[in-house]
């Protein structure tokens, strides 16, 4: 390796890590509980130790979206792990390479693979981009110089002929991965994945009902913390702990242990929120809000839906995979987007919410693009909603706890 190359690596590497150990720091002040010890502990494995401890021993097969079934890699026995990006100092080293306007998951992203930041970017086998964004479908040319890359087409509207071409697509991505892993899905591999996530999928459906309660038992930076380390971890192992986490908050209520009254119950929604970028809802709760729920493709709705199958065959099974990814899926990439409103309005109603915060990643069009949906539906429901736009600087934090903590007494006076 170049030796100029390498002091750059170390420097970066270095930066990378204390970035990422703030994060976990400010959500371990705020919550010593030994029962989140094991997704603090997966955080700080893979990001700041960067350690490969707590995945599987099996080939790692990166993905950037929720539209890229976690079933198809784990049947094909494989790994999933979630490649974006969510460092500010990745976002720094991939503006060599990224274009200036681009949002910071393609930098953030691009910067890992480039100065080689965690071991997932270097031992990957496969990286599978769906073309979700403009942004995506550049940066799978510019990542597939360092890795295997597979695009996964994403359509404009989701019809019967669009699904049916997606459903076709699944089975070409399934050659694709048993290529890179060494192992052919079969019909008892697909049937046991699909019954590993499902029972996942329960035990995050139980834990947002603990994020509905009024007050609740756990916080939603500690939540999204839960969610964001499903990704990387061992999906039998992720299964077990969230299940204890879950047996604990129950005799949290049972005993009457909730959190303060929050001064307001907000919902987070927008542009993907990748740790260890949490700074807002970090910041919000800081300020005596409480994220209830989180609508980002990174947080709730990424374990949102479950599998339908009727027939265990093959073909039922991956048509069950195609429905759950796509049909309910939210994503701005769609036109007509109505079902993202839907699900918002009803995410409103039943986390209680008081207000909206809508967060828009620099360069991420077609999150900005729906802002004006969001707000006729703040208008017609009477749910105050902000926008505040920002990238994975920590320089703005000042400028934003500001706007923040105006919204957050707006709705404590309301």
């Amino acid at each position: 390796m170049d030796i100029r190359f390498q002091k750059r690596k170390d420097r970066f590497d270095r930066n990378f890590k204390r970035v990422s150990n703030k994060t976990l720091n400010q959500l371990k002040d705020t919550n010593l509980d030994y029962h989140m010890t094991y997704f603090y502990d997966c955080l700080e494995s893979m990001f700041v130790l960067q350690s490969l401890e707590y995945l599987s021993n099996k080939p790692i097969v990166g993905t950037f979206c929720a539209m890229v079934p976690d079933e198809l890699i784990l049947a094909c026995g494989g790994q999933p792990v979630k490649l974006c990006g969510g460092n500010y100092i990745a976002q720094i080293a991939g503006d060599e390479k990224s274009p200036r306007d681009s949002c910071p998951v393609v930098k953030s992203t691009v910067g890992c693979f480039d100065m080689k930041l965690m071991p997932i970017y270097e031992q990957c086998k496969l990286a599978i981009v769906p073309t979700s964004c403009d942004g995506k479908k550049k940066m799978a040319e510019l990542i597939s110089k360092y890795v295997p890359t597979s695009l996964l087409h994403i359509p404009a509207i989701k019809d019967g002929d669009n699904f049916d071409e997606m459903t076709g697509m699944y089975f070409g991505l399934i050659d694709e991965i048993e290529k890179k892993t060494g192992t052919k899905l079969t019909r008892s591999s697909l049937k046991k994945a699909i019954n590993l996530t499902t029972r996942i999928n329960k035990e995050v459906y139980m834990l947002n009902e603990f994020k509905k309660m009024t007050p609740p038992v756990i916080s939603g930076t500690h939540a999204m913390a839960v969610v964001n380390a499903y990704q990387y971890s061992d999906r039998e192992i992720y299964f077990k702990e969230i299940k204890a986490l879950n047996k604990h908050l129950k005799s949290k209520v049972k005993n009457e242990e909730y959190l303060r009254k929050a001064s307001c119950r907000i919902l987070m929604t927008g542009s993907p929120m990748v740790f260890p970028n949490l700074k807002m809802p970090i910041i919000l709760e800081d300020l005596g809000a409480i994220v209830v729920a989180d609508e980002t493709c990174a947080g709730d709705r990424m374990l949102a839906d479950p599998i339908n199958c009727r027939e265990n065959t093959i073909e039922a099974m991956v048509k069950g995979i195609a429905m759950k990814s796509i049909l309910p899926c939210s994503c701005p990439t769609f036109a007509y987007n109505e079902d993202r409103i839907f699900r918002l309005k009803q995410m409103i109603s039943e986390y209680q919410v008081d207000g909206i915060v809508y967060n828009v990643l620099r360069g991420c069009l077609p999150y900005d693009f729906e802002v004006r949906n969001v707000e006729k539906l703040s208008e017609t429901l009477g749910i105050p909603v902000i926008r505040v736009e920002t990238d994975y600087n920590t320089e703005d934090m000042e400028q934003i706890k500001i706007r923040l903590e105006a919204f957050v007494e707006m709705l404590r006076m309301k």
